[in-house]
């Protein structure tokens, strides 16, 4: 099997990971040992080292987190660049 296809794999997942996490931060979660908690915090284990960097960079606003939209846009253009350097 050969790498292009698995690294652009794993970066839609992680795209769809981010965007999971987002929307599920629109919501609140009262059952701290429910599965809707427990997925939440397996998204946030799974992006935070993603997002952590970007919100260091980017300037904060208080309503809303632009990290997830950013780090969107940068693996959107990672999976372009793969894609053209491994003709997936």
């Amino acid at each position: 099997m050969k790498l292009g296809p698995i690294i652009d794999t794993a970066l839609e997942l992680l795209w769809w990971a981010i965007l999971v996490r987002a929307i599920l931060s629109w919501f609140r979660v009262a059952d701290a040992r429910g599965p809707l908690y427990t997925l939440r915090r397996w998204l946030e284990d799974l992006t935070e080292p993603v997002l952590a960097p970007i919100r260091r960079i980017v300037p904060e606003n208080t309503a809303l987190d632009f990290s997830p939209i950013v780090a969107m846009v940068l693996i959107d253009v990672v999976r372009r660049l793969v894609r053209a350097f491994v003709r997936i």
